[in-house]
């Protein structure tokens, strides 16, 4: 995916490891540090949809906590947001498109 502010490319883990990081409650840090299954839907519901939406919104600094700074939109920011205008959440897809068509 790319940052929607400066174009900076981020593979999709990063995107889960911001959550891993930041945004889990600690009794579920202490739940997946035990190795027990966590319900998908309640992963999709709660951390990844919002914290997609907030990358989406606020771009790298959703990841790294620090704004960057914006650039001048280029062809491959202008794609991804059409593609996410025709894939909707399914960020595999976009991120694949992008890869395949050569723009990141």
């Amino acid at each position: 995916m790319l940052c929607t502010k400066c174009g900076e490319p981020w593979y999709l883990d990063s995107l889960h490891d911001s959550i891993k990081d930041d945004a889990y409650p600690q009794d579920l840090k202490e739940v997946l540090r035990k190795g027990d299954r966590f319900d998908q839907d309640t992963y999709e519901r709660d951390y990844w949809k919002p914290k997609l939406a907030d990358f989406r919104n606020r771009g790298c600094a959703a990841i790294t906590g620090t704004p960057c700074k914006p650039e001048t939109t280029t062809t491959a920011m202008a794609l991804q947001s059409a593609l996410e205008d025709l894939l909707g959440d399914d960020v595999d897809g976009i991120e694949n498109s992008l890869e395949d068509l050569g723009s990141w």
